[in-house]
């Protein structure tokens, strides 16, 4: 997902709060690339799409395609948002009538 995400960017897609806001951004970004060679939004795109995305998963995934993410960090990482979730679904299990806890109890048993 992240790979296409990269592969398909365009800056004139991107979400932006304030119309204000876009106007300077694209400014900035041509401002940059002006000193570059040139090629405003489009060449940044490019940047993005090529030597962006290739530093991004190098950085995540090594030189050999491997995930260079420790698996002691993602547990750190997850493990509260795995407790958060688990707790609203419990939360809502013992909110709700006696038969519905009774079909999860099942699920959960089996």
């Amino acid at each position: 997902l992240l790979q296409q995400t990269l592969d398909s960017f365009d800056v004139r897609q991107a979400g932006c709060s304030c119309a204000t806001d876009r106007e300077e951004i694209y400014a900035a970004i041509e401002g940059m690339h002006m000193h570059h060679g040139g090629g405003g939004l489009d060449a940044f795109n490019r940047m993005v799409r090529t030597t962006l995305k290739d530093q991004v998963l190098q950085r995540l995934y090594g030189p050999q395609g491997q995930s260079t993410v420790k698996y002691s960090t993602l547990l750190m990482v997850l493990l509260p948002v795995t407790c958060f979730v688990l707790g609203q679904m419990f939360t809502a299990i013992r909110e709700s009538p006696a038969f519905v806890q009774g079909a999860c109890l099942t699920l959960f048993i089996t």
